[in-house]
């Protein structure tokens, strides 16, 4: 039987202070490695979709080098890809490739 933090919990049924501190650690790694997120309205739904896509565990969240290192990966994936959509280029397995 696996442990209930080595299982995916969907990012809506997680408790509010794992979202909380989600939230924290992409508001780090946004500050940390200067990329832009013009309002918190549009960070919530890239930290779910993150969250989700990884299938990441509440056990994820006790490692804060790792998941700061994940929203850095993941936000500069976001920004290529919006820039790549931009100038007609598709980046969108780069994600999972990265994982």
């Amino acid at each position: 039987m696996e442990s209930i933090s080595l299982l995916h919990v969907p990012f809506a049924q997680l408790p509010g202070e794992a979202r909380t501190l989600l939230h924290i650690f992409a508001v780090a790694a946004i500050a940390r490695y200067d990329f832009v997120c013009a309002s918190p309205l549009e960070l919530a739904p890239r930290v779910e979709t993150m969250w989700n896509e990884k299938g990441l565990a509440l056990g994820d969240i006790s490692d804060a080098h790792r998941m700061t290192a994940l929203f850095k990966s993941y936000s500069a994936f976001l920004l290529s890809n919006q820039t790549g959509q931009a100038i007609g280029i598709n980046h969108a397995d780069e994600l999972n490739d990265g994982a």
